[in-house]
């Protein structure tokens, strides 16, 4: 490739970025690309614009078209009653491709919340990962390596992600209300482990464990998926380092850290996988990989010291 594509790109890219700012009419492929700039970045060095600034336009770009009441209108076709769901004979195209983008900005936008620890954009109303899933895997699987197979595996990697993005959620609410309260206390933190391991437990028992159900559907995405899956899992545990040593839940703590060094390991060996194989997730955006919680400096401290020490333990 010409030394100059990169930079012809990243300039045609902005200067859609920028039109996007100033017309006011806009179509669902001008989400779809904010997104993909968000994303990509086109720029080495951190050159390019804050992802998390571009879907925040994302979100406001797709307000302005009404994908939220499209998204909740499907979502109430998949509904029986409000306990069950059930698939519908078909779902129109075009609000299918509106449910993608939806998902995938409510994805992307809530791990760059949890991040950098910055608010979440806006809180939308139907983010209903399971009804687009009803939808999607209704029909029998597709040939492997057809276009319809290819499609299937990215909405299920993008529904996967949504559910990721869930729990995530729940840990930003739990650390915001701590900040407000003052120091969590041992049972408090205890117990949030425990839940957000739970539900970890059971998406990865869903999606990429050895057996998963759902495994088959996210293709090559499956390598990425459990990456961020481990990256959130030692986020999360690494706050096992604010228990004093002292406090009568120590003890507890100690299996929440051996969590925290196993999903560290587990990176790093995910990618030392890829690097030797596909290289799929030298593309994928990391942006979670490189951040910081702000919920203090003594668990950002433990989560790096934690990283360090897996790579004592990784096998090349």
């Amino acid at each position: 490739m010409d030394s100059h594509v990169p930079k012809a790109l990243a300039e045609i890219a902005e200067s859609h970025l920028a039109h996007t700012l100033l017309r006011k009419k806009h179509t669902l492929a001008d989400v779809q690309a904010i997104l993909l700039l968000a994303a990509w970045g086109l720029q080495s060095g951190g050159k390019g614009p804050d992802a998390w600034v571009l879907t925040g336009h994302a979100a406001r770009v797709s307000r302005r078209l009404g994908i939220q009441r499209a998204v909740g209108q499907a979502v109430a076709a998949t509904q029986k009653d409000r306990s069950q769901l059930e698939a519908p004979a078909e779902v129109d195209t075009a609000v299918l491709r509106q449910w993608r983008t939806w998902l995938a900005w409510f994805s992307f936008d809530s791990f760059l919340s949890f991040g950098f620890g910055r608010p979440q954009s806006t809180q939308f109303e139907s983010i209903d990962d399971q009804a687009f899933l009803k939808a999607r895997l209704s029909h029998p699987l597709p040939r492997p390596g057809t276009q319809a197979s290819l499609s299937l595996y990215g909405d299920a990697y993008i529904a996967a992600k949504a559910q990721l993005a869930v729990v995530a959620r729940s840990f930003v609410l739990w650390v915001e209300e701590q900040a407000r309260s003052g120091p969590p206390d041992s049972q408090s933190l205890l117990s949030m482990l425990s839940d957000l391991n739970g539900r970890l437990d059971d998406w990865c028992k869903l999606w990429v464990w050895s057996g998963s159900s759902h495994a088959l559907y996210l293709g090559a995405s499956a390598r990425i998926a459990r990456l961020q899956a481990e990256h959130l899992r030692l986020s999360i545990n690494a706050m096992a380092l604010r228990s004093s040593t002292h406090s009568e839940g120590h003890e507890g703590s100690i299996t929440y850290l051996r969590k925290a060094l196993n999903a560290a390991t587990s990176t790093i060996q995910t990618h030392f996988e890829s690097s030797q194989t596909d290289l799929a997730l030298s593309f994928a955006t990391d942006v979670g990989l490189r951040s910081s919680l702000p919920t203090s400096a003594r668990a950002l401290s433990g989560h790096r010291t934690l990283i360090a020490l897996s790579c004592l333990f990784v096998t090349y």
